[in-house]
């Protein structure tokens, strides 16, 4: 169904740079430097030097970025990684997808983040990592989470939808040990197609990387562990080394539609709004109202043609594939009282003032 108003337009910061596509796509028609080249490291020291951390490899994808981060701090089968229930699914199965074994914890009811206060409840010997997931694009304080599980127990940032966000001045994918990136065409900062980015200030998890995303190749002809087909494509490299200049814009233009949000609809006491906490920069990735009356909402916005999502309707602890767990209704009350009221309404930087206006009027009616 085509809408007026829509959560997104793929195409919208595409079209901007259409003719530096085709160029690349042109050059690298006579180069033929499709896999692991030049271009790669050129955007990966220009992520790197955006968000301030050391070292940057580029991946096949976000789901990627986050079982090869999880391989290089050996993390394997016998082993605990503290997550949450709320995320897109790949974050859980990331974990599993090496071994390991996902523990969950419940997310606070301000943020919808990991619930910093349980996680000491659920840390044993068995604990190797933390994973908080910067959901919609609100900030985790890694900080706070580092005084939390001190130094033996790594901090993976899940950086899949907070391109930009901010805790004080320390960009998200700066904090943890080793942060993980989602490149896909509906984040911020999107690819083509299925890309990721992996950062670290260690360079010897940086090194592990490396090797991980080409089959752990040392040289053409030698390979020194068994790794993955994860190469980030060099025209896609290409690509988003030109929309890491434009993405400032796009963050300013979420930024502004949000503010009407909260200038418009916060009064109304049936709508629960993002967070906007002060010290921490939200760049909502989604803009996720909760409301205990959304399937009325939903069909009314879609009768004025405005389009809505849930993300995610579905707590990860509640999903089939993990059943095994043990895991029950009634474990994870927030998130899973979330799931009930969550819902995702146009925020991305394809729309002007006036159609977000447009929506605020149309929910406060």
């Amino acid at each position: 169904m085509d809408f007026n108003i829509s959560l997104f337009d793929l195409s919208y910061n595409n079209r901007k740079i259409r003719d530096h596509i085709i160029a690349v796509i042109e050059r690298h028609i006579e180069t033929s430097t499709f896999i692991l080249g030049p271009d790669v490291k050129l955007f990966e020291d220009k992520f790197s030097k955006l968000i301030k951390c050391n070292y940057t490899v580029g991946v096949n994808s976000g789901t990627d970025a986050l079982i090869i981060a999880l391989k290089a701090l050996k993390i394997g089968p016998g082993d605990e990684v503290i997550t949450v229930p709320n995320s897109y699914v790949a974050t859980a199965q990331a974990i599993s997808l090496v071994g390991a074994k996902p523990v969950f914890v419940d997310v606070e009811r301000t943020t919808m983040n990991m619930d910093l206060n349980k996680v000491k409840n659920v840390i044993n010997e068995n604990t190797k990592a933390v994973i908080p997931v910067h959901l919609f694009g609100f900030p985790v304080d890694i900080f706070k989470l580092r005084k939390i599980v001190g130094d033996d127990i790594y901090i993976v940032e899940d950086c899949a939808q907070s391109h930009g966000a901010k805790v004080g001045e320390h960009l998200t994918g700066s904090m943890g040990d080793i942060n993980c990136f989602s490149l896909h065409p509906a984040k911020v900062l999107s690819s083509l197609g299925d890309s990721g980015v992996i950062t670290t200030n260690d360079e010897n998890l940086y090194k592990k990387c490396l090797l991980f995303r080409n089959f752990g190749l040392k040289d053409r002809d030698s390979t020194i562990l068994i790794g993955y087909n994860s190469r980030l494509d060099n025209i896609y490299a290409a690509i988003m080394y030109k929309k890491l200049d434009i993405i400032q814009e796009s963050l300013n233009r979420r930024l502004n539609n949000a503010s009407i949000y909260y200038n418009e609809l916060s009064t109304i006491s049936e709508i629960k709004l993002p967070p906007n906490i002060e010290g921490y920069k939200n760049v909502h990735n989604f803009f996720v109202i909760r409301t205990d009356n959304r399937k009325e909402l939903i069909d009314y916005l879609l009768s004025e043609s405005i389009e809505t999502k849930v993300h995610y309707p579905i707590p990860i602890h509640l999903q089939k594939c993990y059943q095994d767990l043990g895991y029950s209704i009634g474990d994870f009350p927030y998130a899973e009282d979330d799931a009930k009221t969550m819902l995702s309404i146009p925020v991305a930087e394809h729309l002007g003032q006036d159609q977000i206006s447009f929506v605020s009027k149309k929910i406060k009616t």
